[in-house]
């Protein structure tokens, strides 16, 4: 059996490679957001087949992590709190492609966001990648210095908070511009799916604390 120091290093360069692939399926979100407002519909195809590419290869570490931790378990004591950390990981990758594809749909269908949407909704994806990218930085701050990823985890708490706050603005926005029920809807569900994402982050971050513990 090997040392638990050299186990929960493992797990943690899976989960490192794991969280990359993660931030990089939300970074194909944004851009297929970002072609579809500018209605590229090659963009959207583009940027939409990256971000399925990214979501499969998380989901791949998910279960190299799963397979790991099912034959390292008696050597780590915080197993369940690893587990939980790559299943909210995937979480995220698989509601990033599920926003894609939602708005690859609008696209092929020439759904087109009012003017007054497409600001917000732009800004709203940028911040879930910014909150996604500092949870990568405590992730890997963490192997190194624990204090300074629990300080990293404060600030992607606030950040959390703000999101919440666009949410709710491009959801009234949204409403309030009147466009067909159609795309009203879809625009609803995008909406929400994105900031699923940033509850999944802080999911993260409490795993991250849980795991901190056992290195105080």
């Amino acid at each position: 059996m090997e040392p638990v120091s050299v186990v929960e290093r493992r797990v943690r360069d899976l989960i490192l490679e794991h969280t990359r692939r993660v931030c990089e399926a939300v970074r194909g979100m944004v851009l297929t957001i970002e072609s579809y407002t500018s209605m590229d519909s090659r963009g959207v195809a583009l940027h939409l087949k990256r971000t399925k590419q990214m979501e499969g290869e998380a989901d791949d570490y998910r279960r190299n992590i799963y397979e790991f931790l099912a034959r390292a378990s008696p050597a780590l004591l915080n197993r369940e709190d690893w587990l939980r950390l790559s299943i909210d990981l995937d979480k995220m990758a698989d509601l990033a492609y599920s926003v894609a594809y939602r708005v690859s749909i609008a696209c092929d269908k020439g759904w087109f966001p009012p003017r007054e949407v497409v600001s917000k909704l732009g800004e709203l994806a940028e911040a879930t990648l910014q909150l996604c990218e500092k949870l990568k930085e405590a992730l890997f701050t963490y192997t190194f210095n624990v204090e300074r990823a629990l300080a990293v985890c404060k600030e992607i708490e606030l950040g959390e908070e703000e999101i919440d706050r666009m949410h709710r603005d491009l959801e009234m926005k949204i409403l309030e511009v009147g466009a067909p029920l159609p795309l009203t809807m879809l625009l609803r569900d995008v909406c929400e799916r994105m900031e699923s994402v940033s509850d999944f982050i802080i999911d993260a971050v409490q795993d991250l604390r849980l795991i901190a513990f056992y290195r105080a």
